[in-house]
């Protein structure tokens, strides 16, 4: 059973940590898919009623993880790209 202290102190620490060792609040899951929230937005999200869950549902990472991981998929999709324009050039009369 969850605390009945406001979600926003049950946050508060992580929301804390976040800030002063520049972390950014994640959470992956099948269901949600891969989720990045700065701290700003976290608070921004409690002020408005805004949908964040539970601490133990978010983990605390590095940003320029998820800017390397955007980067790596954007050489792939680079590659795909450009290996398929090759299969149709070679495929046109």
């Amino acid at each position: 059973m969850e605390s009945e202290e406001p979600l926003s102190l049950r946050l508060e620490p992580m929301i804390e940590e976040a800030e002063q060792n520049g972390l950014w609040f994640f959470h992956h899951s099948r269901l949600d898919g891969i989720i990045w929230f700065s701290p700003k937005e976290i608070r921004e999200r409690l002020r408005n009623n805004k949908f964040v869950g539970e601490p133990r549902r978010w983990k605390l990472r590095m940003p320029e993880e998820r800017i390397a991981q955007i980067y790596q998929e954007v050489v792939y999709a680079t590659e795909e790209l450009e290996q398929f324009k090759e299969r149709v050039n070679r495929s046109s009369p």
